[in-house]
């Protein structure tokens, strides 16, 4: 696939020879699972819809429909996309989802509670009442892997993942992401890191986080774990390496990259 390159468009004349995707408005998306693909080069009669990739040859239009049964293909649900997902079809999926939630969900303005207006080409919808501009939200989150000569911390959240990942974290208000990666750091295991190195950025739709991975380095080994927050954490090499997530994860490309360098 040529490169793409994010827009938005809402148009009610969309045709077949394009790169179509389907969310309901439960969102769920369309699926087919004999080639393991959300990306269909049919409208299903669908003419209405937004422009969200431009691209060379085929430009990627994505539609919120009703949830109903089209012959060979299912619905499913977020959860159950993501073992056919890569890299590359991971960024039009968390595009596509982000959107469909944001188009579908925020209906009414939060201060008067008026219907808000349908979403224009900047992907703003306007409340008629305070003609303020309300545009999609997104988190920012920050990951880091921490090192010490060969080892590298890793931990277990209290969240039911059986991973061990990066420690990670919410950027607050009033913070630089430097400083949310030290925070973050010190509050899970009780260090001090040093040598805070950028690593790679990833758009991540669980719900609509902007993850962005960093390595640092410590003197220290003793940890102080928050309980809360924190179930495990330890120090781990390439010798005794616990199950980590994917290599398509920021978080799992980010253990692999620290572990190698």
């Amino acid at each position: 696939m040529s490169d793409i390159f994010p827009c938005f468009e809402h148009q009610t004349d969309i045709f077949d020879k394009e790169n179509h995707i389907f969310i309901s408005k439960t969102n769920k998306l369309l699926f087919c699972p004999v080639n393991k693909s959300f990306l269909f080069n049919s409208n299903f009669g669908y003419q209405e819809g937004y422009k969200i990739f431009s691209q060379d040859k085929r430009s990627i239009f994505l539609h919120i429909v009703e949830e109903q049964p089209i012959k060979d293909f299912l619905f499913i649900k977020q959860k159950e996309i993501f073992p056919y997902l890569d890299s590359a079809s991971l960024n039009i999926y968390s595009r596509s989802i982000q959107l469909a939630k944001w188009i579908s969900n925020f209906t009414y303005c939060p201060k008067h509670g008026n219907e808000l207006s349908v979403v224009k080409s900047d992907l703003a919808k306007s409340c008629s009442d305070c003609r303020f501009d309300h545009y999609p939200k997104m988190s920012p989150c920050i990951l880091v892997v921490v090192k010490n000569g060969s080892d590298i911390l890793l931990v277990r959240h209290n969240n039911g993942s059986h991973f061990f990942t990066a420690i990670a974290g919410f950027v607050e208000y009033g913070e630089t992401i430097e400083g949310t990666v030290k925070r973050e750091v010190f509050e899970e295991v009780g260090i001090e890191i040093s040598n805070l190195n950028y690593f790679n950025s990833q758009s991540w739709p669980f719900p609509n986080q902007l993850m962005m991975g960093f390595t640092a380095e410590t003197k220290q080994r003793a940890l102080t774990i928050d309980q809360k927050e924190i179930l495990e954490a330890d120090w781990f090499n390439n010798s005794n390496l616990p199950q980590v997530p994917p290599k398509i994860s920021l978080s799992g490309q980010l253990i692999r990259e620290a572990l190698n360098s």
